[in-house]
Order: structure tokens, then C-alpha cells, then sequence
């Protein structure tokens, strides 16, 4: 199964040169070593970035370990809509900051 991991690349860097432990890269590790293709790369804040990995990679399953909403905006909103089949497997690791609305009063 190919997997696209869109992160920061160097946290897998540093892992390799043993300065990282494996969990900071939230099992993308353990799913290389199981056999599947992990591709590498980069997230940005450019609109466009992460339709163009998938796009170039042409991968089973798109994995996000550390969601930036904004970074990945555009690939979330075509999931959302139905016009990218790729599963998306993103983690939220704390409550977005909300500035409006009945929760910007709590």
C-alpha cells in the first residue's frame, strides 16, 4: 500500500540519525517496516500543495500526523465535497482557536 505522509520531513530525518524516537511520527514508521511504501514529503501553506502530491504520488491513503487546517485546506475541503477518494487520516491534536461565535465566550 503506498501512504503519503505530509509532515515535516525532518522529524524523519532525525529519527534515521537516532535524535527522534519513532512515535513522534505517529506510526508512519511501524507502517514502513510492516511493508508498505511510505512517501516523504513536506507540508506547505501553498493552496495547491497537497492536491499536487496526490496528484504526483497517486497513493492508497494520505496520512496527515499533525493537522494544520489551513496548510490542508483545499485537500479536506475536496473529501469533504466527494472529489478526492484518497482516505484522509489526520490528527487534530488540540481544539482549534475559535474567535467567534458562542465559544469565544467559555
Amino acid at each position: 500500500m503506498k501512504i503519503l505522509y505530509i509532515a515535516r520531513t525532518d522529524t524523519y530525518r532525525y529519527y534515521q540519525m537516532g535524535i527522534n524516537p519513532s512515535h513522534w511520527l505517529y506510526g508512519a514508521v511501524e507502517m514502513e517496516r510492516d511493508g508498505n511504501n511510505m512517501v516523504w514529503e513536506d507540508e506547505s501553506s501553498a493552496l495547491m500543495n497537497d492536491w499536487n502530491l496526490v496528484r504526483k504520488h497517486r497513493p492508497d491513503i494520505i496520512f496527515i500526523p499533525n493537522l494544520n487546517l489551513r496548510n490542508h485546506l483545499l485537500l479536506l475541503l475536496l473529501t469533504a465535497l466527494g472529489a478526492s477518494m484518497t482516505p484522509v487520516y489526520a490528527f487534530l491534536h488540540h481544539e482549534p482557536k475559535v474567535k467567534r461565535g458562542w465559544k469565544a465566550w467559555e
